[in-house]
């Protein structure tokens, strides 16, 4: 689940309003999943084929056949039930002014008031209550993932370095690749029988695509993966955050090209490569500053300190050398011997304070006494320098990734783990 862009889905909600459920699925309301101790009823089904049944019909993409959909959708939503249910049992609860900051997060990120944003839900014939409380579910989700799951996550620097030795062979470059998915599902001990089968349906499948059939619809009508209902878009993905499996055949892969058959524990699958954004190199500005501090002194008002600095300052002013000065005067002993010499660092390494004032600074310019929480300095720029820091990025960007792939891994897991351990009975 995602907070990004919500309102995008409004125009699609509209379409809501319309009735596309057949009159005799949507003809009464009743139980149709017993959930442990909640349920899920006929009409919150219905409503939720209704709105992927418009979201497609706004993506031009038709809807698969009621088979295909109605389990999909009503897996999806037990699984949402058993999770909120674990929140509130957890104690995990959103409150209004959380909810209402990332409203308002939402309407920024759409450019516009949190009126403005209500203005548009309800425009589109959603009730904005309706609206929030599905926001808030998605926090929910969002926090208990995060508690449970993805905060455990550790990332050594041998994984690193073993990640960035296989980018190394894979070819990669931190590019990025818009991918998507079809999967054949495949039980544990499944028998050759059951396999043979997946196999007839996969190359039959690859038929349709060597024919000229979108890969999207395919997906749609054929995946068993939980990406289906999205024409089995997977997003924009680095190839560290795949599966091992994915990763060296989207690395071979030409955009507009299909895999072939891949094999897994988990089933059959073929992967689809859209579009690749080649990686850049990642530059960064240092600067090489010295500065003199003048710690507060408790026999000595913050003035009173500031207007000793001022007095040291009006001595560089008119001639008297500024790391001299540093070296007798200074309070910060590890700058102080080197002449109030700090090296090169870069922005957002030093406090806040100290940050703006040297980053406001042109080369060999002194500023007016800056206070922080160690006290009050004078600050000179001496030089700037734009330094190719992709190494450094890379092991970042490395550790994101592995922590990404072992999420998603993870989560899956702890998703498969809470629907067994629940109680889960369909009536339909």
């Amino acid at each position: 689940m995602t907070l990004i862009n919500p309102i995008s889905r409004l125009a699609a909600l509209l379409l809501t309003l319309l009735s596309l459920a057949p009159a005799s699925y949507a003809a009464a309301d009743g139980i149709v999943a017993v959930v442990n101790n909640g349920v899920i009823l006929r009409s919150e089904l219905d409503q939720q084929i209704q709105q992927i049944t418009a979201e497609m019909a706004s993506r031009g993409t038709q809807p698969p056949p009621r088979e295909v959909l109605i389990p999909q959708l009503l897996d999806r939503q037990i699984q949402q039930l058993i999770q909120l249910q674990i929140a509130r049992q957890t104690g995990i609860e959103i409150n209004d002014a959380a909810l209402n900051a990332t409203l308002e997060n939402i309407a920024q990120r759409n450019q516009m008031t949190l009126d403005g944003l209500r203005q548009a839900v309800t425009a589109d014939g959603l009730s904005f209550e309706t609206f929030r409380e599905d926001i808030r579910t998605e926090m929910t989700i969002t926090h208990l993932r995060q508690r449970d799951v993805i905060n455990r996550i550790d990332v050594s620097d041998r994984e690193i370095d073993a990640f960035l030795a296989r980018q190394e062979t894979l070819g990669d470059s931190g590019s990025n690749y818009r991918l998507r998915h079809i999967m054949i599902s495949l039980t544990d001990g499944a028998t050759n029988a059951e396999i043979a089968r997946a196999e007839e349906r996969g190359a039959a499948i690859l038929n349709q695509l060597e024919a000229g059939a979108d890969f999207a619809q395919l997906a749609i009508n054929s995946s068993d993966g939980q990406n289906a209902l999205q024409g089995g878009d997977l997003g924009w993905r680095q190839l560290g955050t795949l599966p091992d499996l994915f990763a060296d055949t989207a690395a071979k892969l030409e955009p507009g090209q299909h895999s072939e058959l891949l094999q897994s524990s988990t089933g059959l699958h073929i992967l689809y490569l859209e579009a690749i954004q080649q990686g850049e190199r990642h530059l960064v500005t240092q600067r090489r500053a010295r500065h003199i501090l003048l710690k507060n002194d408790e026999l000595a008002t913050p003035e009173q300190t500031r207007q000793k600095l001022l007095n040291l300052l009006g001595r560089i002013e008119v001639g008297e050398d500024f790391g001299e000065l540093a070296r007798a005067h200074s309070d910060d002993p590890g700058s102080a011997i080197q002449g109030g010499d700090l090296g090169w660092v870069v922005s957002g390494q030093m406090v806040e304070e100290f940050d703006a004032a040297l980053n406001s600074l042109r080369v060999g310019e002194i500023s007016q006494p800056v206070r922080s929480q160690f006290g009050w300095h004078i600050i000179q720029l001496l030089e700037t320098r734009e330094v190719d820091d992709t190494d450094e990025q890379l092991r970042r960007r490395a550790a994101q990734q592995i922590r990404a792939k072992k999420a998603d891994q993870e989560i899956q897991d702890w998703l498969m783990r809470m629907r067994d351990e629940a109680f889960v009975e369909v009536r339909i």
